[in-house]
């Protein structure tokens, strides 16, 4: 772990922000903004976690950001996982065609087989 970084357990709350060391990320001459903020649905915020500078910080109400973080992953998750009951489902009605055809082939095979044998 370099001088810079620090572990997890050197976290600390300060007044109302929760505060993290990260290693700072800068692009060139510039800083990305890694903003994250949550709103409730009538626009008011309700928190913002800051990946800016060498620490994460978190302003705001935790526990009504961590509703509206979750209710988002949970209704992006939902679509994923649609998508992947339709993607498994798919696989396993090929994998049936494909284990009827090749049960075909093997019985016509053994038939003609039997028949070669007589």
């Amino acid at each position: 772990m370099s001088d810079d970084q620090q572990p997890m357990a050197d976290h600390k709350i300060d007044g109302d922000q929760f505060i993290i060391p990260l290693s700072p990320m800068i692009i060139g001459n510039q800083t990305p903004n890694n903003n994250m903020t949550f709103h409730s649905p009538d626009n008011t915020l309700l928190g913002t976690l800051d990946f800016n500078g060498s620490s994460l910080k978190f302003e705001g109400s935790a526990e009504d950001s961590a509703k509206v973080f979750i209710d988002w992953i949970a209704e992006v998750f939902s679509g994923r996982l649609a998508e992947e009951r339709e993607r498994c489902a798919k696989l396993c009605d090929d994998a049936n065609k494909n284990t009827h055809h090749i049960y075909h082939l093997f019985i016509s095979e053994l038939a003609e087989t039997m028949r070669r044998l007589k």
